[in-house]
């Protein structure tokens, strides 16, 4: 973390917010790479200088945005990925797991809207790669939980099946994110249930006597 975004996180919780919401409001109108941090600025009524005390730039902003609004989605993630150790049948788990997770993003609009954003360019994407990581650790646990449960196949080198897994979850997730709204709610439920089961077969273990040996 930057002296700058220590500086911000220092800020009573008020006090950020006079930066980040109406940064917030200029990167889902404009997405990440045509969002102008002077209109930023004048919208906060603060100076470069007043500014670039707490961020670096744009792109230090808008990581700053992203995690106050992704945060909790992400804590509420890993603390339910740890109760699938727990469950008696792990899809069922996780994909209550991703239901809830899904419900609380849509909760607030703003929050849904600034997700869009994140597949608008690479730059934008490259800016979160903090997030990413937390991201990627909450996924490792998914996987090593369904393993250990013998619901996901560990049959091939286990950087290789996480990478996959990973990507397609990001593939998965970029389509929903960028079609989702479009779809009605009996397509949404249609897609996300046949989804889901599309990946639990991909990623199931092979039936005893059904080996590529």
């Amino acid at each position: 973390m930057s002296e700058q975004s220590e500086r911000l996180w220092a800020l009573p919780e008020d006090k950020r917010a006079r930066l980040l919401d109406p940064a917030q409001a200029e990167f889902i109108r404009h997405g990440y790479t045509d969002a102008s941090l002077n209109r930023v600025l004048s919208d906060a009524q603060m100076s470069k200088g007043q500014a670039y005390y707490y961020i670096t730039g744009k792109s230090d902003l808008y990581l700053a945005v992203c995690t106050r609004d992704f945060s909790p989605l992400l804590d509420f993630a890993h603390k339910q990925a740890e109760t699938l150790r727990d469950v008696d049948d792990y899809w069922i788990g996780l994909e209550n797991l991703v239901g809830d997770l899904v419900d609380l993003l849509h909760a607030n609009d703003k929050v849904a809207a600034l997700a869009l954003t994140v597949y608008g360019s690479a730059a934008a994407a490259e800016c979160l790669a903090p997030l990413t990581a937390q991201l990627d650790a909450i996924l490792d646990d998914v996987i090593q939980i369904g393993q250990t449960a013998e619901e996901v196949r560990a049959d091939l080198p286990d950087g290789l099946i996480r990478d996959m897994l990973k990507a397609l979850a990001r593939s998965v997730d970029r389509w929903f994110a960028l079609n989702g709204p479009s779809l009605s709610p009996e397509e949404m439920a249609h897609t996300s249930n046949s989804t889901f089961e599309m990946i639990r077969g991909l990623v199931r273990p092979l039936p005893e006597g059904n080996s590529n040996d």
